[in-house]
């Protein structure tokens, strides 16, 4: 059997090794500790970043959405072709003069003797090489370097007079 001095020292020494190994798994649990706190921190900032590209993502769908129906309302805005706009101006003008013929003035008469149009439109081609005329809506914004300045001047020719190139200038 050993002397109780070289007992004591031996269980001192278990001791100390006891407490360097508690400090040493301190230490470590510690480190484990802040590197948990650091991965809840990235966690987080992760969770933070994906909530707002999603929060991102919906606005901008939205606005995507929004794009799309407004150009699905522009394409379905019907453009004219140069032969059924001067039909309508025809008919327009027609009625303007049939309106200013049913007036009951005593002292005069009113005819339309000249009709001038100045219009902004947006000239397109289309797919069969047609050229169609598109005149923006009241609220429709567009760019100014897309619009193109339309203008005509309407007269009356009577029916009986030949029509001379001269006369059409």
């Amino acid at each position: 059997m050993q002397n109780p001095p070289d007992e004591l020292t031996l269980l001192r020494k278990m001791i100390e090794q006891c407490q360097e190994e508690l400090a040493k798994a301190m230490l470590a649990l510690f480190n484990c500790e802040q590197r948990g706190k650091l991965v809840e921190g990235a966690l987080k900032e992760r969770e933070d970043f994906i909530a707002k590209q999603q929060a991102q993502s919906k606005e901008l769908q939205a606005r995507n959405d929004a794009l799309n129906a407004r150009l699905a309302e522009l394409e379905r805005r019907a453009a004219i072709d140069p032969v059924g706009l001067g039909t309508a101006l025809g008919k327009a003008v027609d009625a303007i003069q049939q309106g200013l013929m049913e007036l009951q003035n005593p002292f005069v008469d009113y005819a339309l003797q000249e009709f001038d149009l100045q219009a902004q439109v947006n000239l397109q081609i289309a797919a069969d090489g047609r050229l169609l005329i598109r005149f923006p809506g009241l609220n429709e914004q567009i760019p100014p370097q897309n619009l193109s300045q339309l203008q005509m001047r309407l007269r009356p020719i009577p029916k009986s007079q030949e029509i001379r190139p001269e006369e059409l200038q």
